[in-house]
């Protein structure tokens, strides 16, 4: 799904204590999708949830596959969102490899910087995989 106007989608799933872990952070413009499920369209193991009003555009994969039968050159638009997909899925395992929670906090408020604003304090530090009071004193450090 294809996310317009002023939107805002998360994906999570349930850890092995049954909290909610936030995987992904959407906004507008971004493609919204649980690849696995998808793809192989099994169950998948992430729900996705709109947290703001959003409008969306939905396609199926029967339609997906009908598009790339019919129309060759929508296979060259499947792999660039493939694509793009994976760069930001690689992006964020390095920053949670690489980087530390200071510092993914921070590429994240360059990156969107009314966030804040827009989403759960709880959401964010889930994203970071850092509890809320980590975050809390992380926010309460002044940037050097």
């Amino acid at each position: 799904m294809k996310l317009w106007n002023d939107t805002k989608i998360t994906h999570y799933y349930l850890d092995s204590f049954g909290r909610d872990a936030t995987s992904w952070l959407l906004f507008e413009g971004d493609v919204a999708i649980s690849v696995y499920s998808f793809f192989s369209q099994k169950r998948s193991f992430e729900v996705l949830e709109a947290v703001e009003d959003t409008s969306f555009l939905v396609l199926s994969h029967e339609k997906l596959m009908q598009l790339y039968q019919q129309f060759p050159e929508f296979n060259y638009i499947g792999r660039i969102l493939t694509e793009n997909y994976y760069i930001k899925a690689e992006e964020k395992a390095n920053e949670l490899r690489v980087f530390s929670a200071t510092e993914r906090y921070q590429h994240l408020i360059q990156k969107y910087p009314n966030i804040i604003a827009r989403v759960p304090l709880g959401m964010i530090s889930s994203y970071h995989g850092i509890t809320q009071s980590t975050l809390s004193r992380i926010r309460s450090k002044k940037p050097n």
